[in-house]
């Protein structure tokens, strides 16, 4: 039986990969100035589908789950938070 936060993390894995997939295609059709951002996406989609892998497979025992958290998940969620706000300025100034 698998538990709640392996479910979780197994489902993060799966989104994450989903952005890869969806931002590459974008990136592929796109022609514009979008694609750095397009790019950044890709990587941070491919970052979150690695932590999550590593959660996954990894025995608890073998990290420290605090130290994992600081050193590896805040600031990828930092970076996430401030791609997004990225994204939606672009998508913003692009509407005129």
């Amino acid at each position: 039986m698998i538990d709640w936060a392996t479910a979780l993390a197994v489902i993060n894995v799966l989104l994450a990969l989903g952005i890869v997939v969806m931002n590459a295609r974008l990136c592929w059709r796109q022609q514009c100035c979008a694609k750095p951002i397009r790019m950044m996406l890709i990587a941070t989609g491919l970052y979150w589908a690695l932590l999550y892998s590593f959660v996954v497979w990894a025995s608890p025992g073998d990290y420290d789950p605090v130290a994992f958290g600081r050193i590896f998940v805040r600031p990828a969620f930092t970076w996430t938070l401030g791609l997004m706000l990225a994204s939606a300025i672009y998508r913003w100034r692009s509407r005129d």
